[in-house]
């Protein structure tokens, strides 16, 4: 597993993306599947999710931890997989938050995810 702090995480994905989130680019470890957070919101648009306290969950919540299969839903999403980067499988970057709070877990960004595998 690699371990980053959440600012030399972030510099990652600005450096290869740019700073719209909506464009960071993450691999699926299971499937490979790459998507981004445009992929995330148009499954969220055609499947949405709140929380148990109701409120809607945006595709920024999901990006990086989730397979954009597991948005999509389903016995058989078109596309990806259900793997999280949280739970069980945890990974395979593990993000330090600061003030002691508990750390992240992401999926690889999409192009340094193969050379990882």
């Amino acid at each position: 597993m690699t371990t980053l702090t959440h600012n030399d995480w972030r510099a990652a994905g600005q450096d290869l993306f740019g700073s719209d989130l909506m464009s960071w680019r993450f691999a699926c470890p299971a499937c490979g599947d790459v998507a981004n957070g445009h992929d995330f919101a148009a499954a969220l648009s055609e499947n949405p999710r709140t929380r148990l306290d109701g409120s809607v969950v945006q595709a920024l919540d999901l990006l990086g931890s989730w397979c954009v299969g597991r948005a999509i839903g389903g016995t058989e999403p078109t596309r990806g997989c259900d793997r999280t980067a949280y739970g069980l499988f945890r990974g395979p970057v593990r993000v330090t938050l600061p003030d002691g709070r508990p750390p992240m877990f992401s999926f690889r960004f999409a192009d340094t995810a193969q050379a990882a595998r």
